[in-house]
């Protein structure tokens, strides 16, 4: 609905031929002349209707009760789409996989619990025979990459010790009596490479250290731990044992239960 003067009602019936004629109402003779009367505009209308209708179209295409989407990955439809906790609408199911990326990429509590409604995973253990050699694995791993690291500072040392022994040879070797000890000399420059390689090299594995840990333990560790406890689908499985406490002990003491 729009106001609109009687004065100005031929230059609006001009410049806006959507108004209809039929809709204008004639004020009585004795009324003033700048009395304003109410005017529809259907063709507004219509146009805020389009719209709305676009709207829903577009909230119905993107969120569809009929079908179960994945609340992490927003894919319509799975093989792998359970309903892990007590969550409801959207929120309710997730595939399987998404899940198990979710349980080894975030924090400990994620791990055995729901980060929205805070519900208990139903957890089945599937430990496989050869846990053993997989522990064994992670920790040849993580020594493997403290050793790199080790063996690189170490090069880098050596080699700023070469640069140095290049610029300032003559005046290390006068300084420190070449001439009349030239194996201590040689001693000494090794002492003193190898002392400070092994200190930067110690201070290096404090602060690489702990990062290489967590990397081993997210991208490893945890993955295989969300192969070894699996999340049952609450909707389908109902009878379902409870974890063993040795289970349970265990996951406390990683932080994940």
């Amino acid at each position: 609905m729009q106001l609109a003067s009687n004065g100005d009602k031929e230059e609006c019936s001009e410049s806006e031929p959507i108004l209809n004629h039929h809709h204008l109402h004639l004020p009585p003779p004795g009324e003033s002349s700048f009395s304003c009367e109410i005017i529809p505009i259907s063709a507004a209308a219509s146009g805020d209707d389009d719209l709305q209708n676009v709207r829903v179209d577009e909230t119905c295409h993107l969120v569809n009760a009929d079908q179960p989407q994945c609340r992490i990955c927003l894919d319509i439809g799975g093989e792998d789409l359970i309903a892990p906790c007590h969550c409801k609408g959207t929120q309710k199911y997730v595939h399987r996989s998404c899940l198990d990326n979710w349980r080894s990429t975030k924090e400990g509590f994620a791990f055995s619990h729901c980060t929205e409604c805070r519900a208990v995973f139903i957890l089945r253990a599937n430990v496989p025979p050869d846990r053993w050699w997989l522990r064994l694995k992670f920790q040849f791993l993580v020594a493997r990459d403290h050793a790199f690291i080790f063996i690189i500072v170490q090069l880098v040392v050596a080699f700023l010790g070469v640069l140095v022994y290049k610029f300032y040879g003559d005046e290390l070797r006068e300084m420190f009596g070449y001439e009349e000890h030239p194996y201590g000399f040689y001693t000494m420059a090794v002492l003193a490479i190898v002392l400070v390689g092994l200190l930067y090299g110690f201070f290096i594995a404090i602060i690489c250290g702990q990062r290489i840990n967590e990397r081993h333990y997210h991208v490893l560790a945890k993955q295989e731990l969300t192969k070894e406890y699996v999340v049952e689908d609450r909707e389908h499985v109902k009878n379902v044992p409870e974890l063993d406490p040795s289970h349970v002990t265990e996951l406390r003491m990683l932080g994940l239960y």
